[in-house]
């Protein structure tokens, strides 16, 4: 009778080891309070050693990074103190002030989902699914785009937070027929909270973001119209020339 061998598990090192010639392993950064979009653009200053660390493996393999948004910051997180959505990033260029730290420029590439996390290494790594993102740019998808751009148009009057030409060059960019880039381009000048940026970061179907950003902005706008109708009726109570402060 043949006798069953006993099963050898593998250290983690060699499991990625074995994976990684798919090109699927990466080293993780995790982000504080902050969403990176694809095709997005972002610098940092990294400054914690295992983020160094992971940083350094990047550039000295093939420049690709996971950038992954922290539930809440914390100095060395885990699997579950990060989302599960993140962005693919690749390091375009940096700099090394030789303190320990490392600045760094990157690209967003696209979104990525984690299948598996491993912690048991100098920096964090994940098994990652990178997403493939295509839209048919159809009237219903054209009538969506058309309906974003217009409640852009009115969130930058009301709110004022978003420069005039970056306004004017997101609707440029509407007008070159590309509805998958262009809610990432909006999302990411956004001023919003990072959990709701995370939420459309999250929506993978392209279609469904463009719902999606279109459902946030038009209660951004709505919350800004209450707040100028506010100002105004206090101005016009205290007098426009008259500075005021409202305590709770």
């Amino acid at each position: 009778m043949r006798r069953k061998q006993p099963t050898v598990r593998k250290k983690t090192s060699e499991i990625m080891s074995s994976k990684e010639t798919k090109g699927h392993i990466l080293p993780v950064l995790p982000l504080p309070e902050e969403v990176m979009f694809p095709a997005g653009t972002r610098a940092y200053h990294v400054t914690r050693k295992q983020r160094v660390a992971a940083v350094r493996h990047a550039i000295e393999t093939n420049g690709e990074i996971l950038l992954l948004t922290m539930k809440e910051t914390v100095d060395n997180p885990k699997r579950e103190h990060l989302y599960e959505i993140g962005t693919l990033g690749k390091v375009l260029q940096w700099v090394d002030p030789k303190d320990g730290t490392i600045k760094i420029f990157v690209s967003g590439t696209a979104r990525a989902q984690v299948l598996d996390f491993f912690e048991d290494e100098a920096f964090p790594k994940a098994l990652v699914r990178v997403i493939s993102e295509k839209l048919e740019n159809d009237p219903v998808v054209q009538a969506l785009v058309n309906n974003l751009v217009s409640i852009l148009e009115g969130y930058v009057g009301a709110a004022k937070q978003i420069p005039t030409e970056v306004a004017e060059g997101i609707k440029d960019f509407a007008a070159q027929n590309d509805p998958v880039q262009l809610t990432d381009m909006i999302a990411r000048h956004l001023p919003l909270d990072f959990r709701v940026q995370q939420e459309v970061l999250e929506v993978v179907d392209p279609k469904a973001r463009l719902e999606k950003l279109i459902e946030v902005l038009t209660a951004q706008v709505q919350i800004h119209g209450i707040e100028n109708r506010s100002i105004k009726t206090c101005k016009e109570f205290f007098g426009n020339n008259q500075d005021f402060r409202l305590f709770f």
